[in-house]
């Protein structure tokens, strides 16, 4: 049998739990002491971190708990922190876009190889993390003045599904839903990510699905 791991967010005091699935008697538990700094507990362990000079506007952990993933307000960058507050990478967010729209979604795959984001306005954009080890090529920032000292990069690949939506990664796919109640099933390749299917649902009085 596999492993089974959850990750819950709980909307109401900001936090999010995450059991292990290599040690699922291991709880890792985050949230946000204020608006800027977020609190990490993990076997008894109890660390701040503050990833953002700016107010934190959307935060996950890793389905092992062993990552946390944060933008900021200002919706340029994605940061990935071990539990220990160490700053592992950064992603550079709407790199390719004249963009600022509000990222109000983050994910991790199963197996942290990959995160996406989501902004307001339904634009899917999808990083490589090569935590552990190479997993896939994102694109290289090469500007001179976006020299930093954790390299930065941007998406390797992005969807844009034009509405309010949330996603998670199954395999080499992506399964989304917006808020249309249409569902995609999105093909992630070496260098981009394209749609392979596409439905839509209706919502009756009573909450039941039907299919169209």
């Amino acid at each position: 049998f596999k492993k089974l791991f959850t990750v819950k967010y709980n909307m109401n005091n900001k936090s999010i739990f995450s059991n292990n699935c290599n040690n699922s008697h291991e709880l890792t538990l985050v949230y946000a002491i204020n608006e800027k700094n977020l609190n990490v507990i993990k076997n008894n362990r109890n660390k701040t971190i503050t990833p953002h000079k700016n107010k934190i506007n959307t935060f996950t952990c890793s389905y092992d708990g062993n990552y946390i993933a944060t933008t900021s307000n200002k919706n340029t960058l994605i940061r990935i922190y071990n539990i220990n507050n160490t700053l592992l990478k950064e992603f550079r967010l709407n790199g390719n876009y004249l963009i600022s729209s509000s990222i109000n979604y983050l994910n991790f795959s199963s197996d942290s190889t990959m995160i996406g984001s989501v902004n307001d306005d339904g634009l899917i954009q999808l990083f490589y993390t090569n935590l552990n080890s190479s997993s896939g090529k994102n694109t290289k920032i090469t500007i001179p003045l976006l020299s930093y000292i954790i390299p930065q990069e941007w998406e390797y690949s992005n969807y844009d599904i034009n509405s309010h939506c949330k996603f998670i990664f199954d395999d080499d796919y992506i399964l989304v839903i917006n808020d249309t109640g249409k569902f995609y099933k999105l093909k992630l390749e070496k260098s981009k990510c394209k749609l392979e299917n596409m439905k839509t649902y209706l919502y009756s009085e009573y909450d039941k699905i039907f299919q169209i």
